[in-house]
């Protein structure tokens, strides 16, 4: 499920994040709505690994 988000979550900001503009709140918006997702993934499988 995080994997399917974190695609979502870059295919907009690529398409309509980027081409607004960095001044407009769209980029910054769809910017952390990849970072938030990918950072709770990192966090996750580095919790996974260390239990294995």
């Amino acid at each position: 499920m995080l994997i399917v988000w974190n695609i979502f979550a870059l295919k907009i900001f690529l398409d309509k994040g980027i081409e607004s503009g960095i001044e407009n709140w769209g980029c910054c918006a769809s910017l952390f709505g990849f970072l938030i997702p990918l950072a709770f993934s990192l966090i996750v499988f580095i919790k996974l690994k260390k239990v294995k």
